[in-house]
């Protein structure tokens, strides 16, 4: 049964990210607003909004990237039993980890990074050791981020 894998939605967003958005869509609406009357304040205006552009664009890379990789079938498959499985706290502030033939895999609800985020204590699909999954992963900045979960436990 699958479990999960790479999609896009809005929920798939990151509070950082929508917060930028809000702010470049406020940046630019004051820009507008003063593009004739102070050269001071548009300077400031202009350089946050392109600044802020930077930062969403790279953002959204970020998420969008995983995806990419998922429909392309660029990623790697590890299949097997988990193992060293240590659930993140119910008070969170820490990584969920497991591995799966020596692949190991992090992640925390509170972490912003690609991928599969949901935790034990939050409804997550990693139950414990010895749960038969099929993970199909990309490398991301020297993690492993889950695209794609199977529970081949029902097989």
């Amino acid at each position: 049964m699958i479990l999960y894998k790479a999609g896009f939605s809005l929920f798939s967003l990151s509070w950082l990210l929508l917060i930028q958005i809000c702010i470049l869509i406020i940046c630019f609406y004051c820009w507008y607003k003063n593009c004739k009357r102070n050269c001071g304040t548009l300077f400031i205006l202009t350089a946050a909004g392109i600044l802020l552009l930077i930062a969403l664009i790279g953002n959204l890379y970020d998420i969008i990237s995983p995806i990419i990789h998922y429909y392309s079938g660029d990623y790697k498959i590890v299949e097997g039993y988990v193992e060293n499985f240590v659930p993140c706290p119910f008070s969170g502030h820490a990584m969920e980890t497991f591995s799966i033939n020596g692949v190991e895999f992090s992640y925390a609800d509170d972490v912003i990074k690609p991928g599969y985020r949901k935790t034990y204590y939050h409804g997550g699909y990693v139950r414990g050791n010895g749960q038969h999954l099929k993970i199909g992963y990309v490398e991301y900045n020297g993690d492993n981020a889950i695209i794609y979960m199977e529970d081949l436990s029902d097989s």
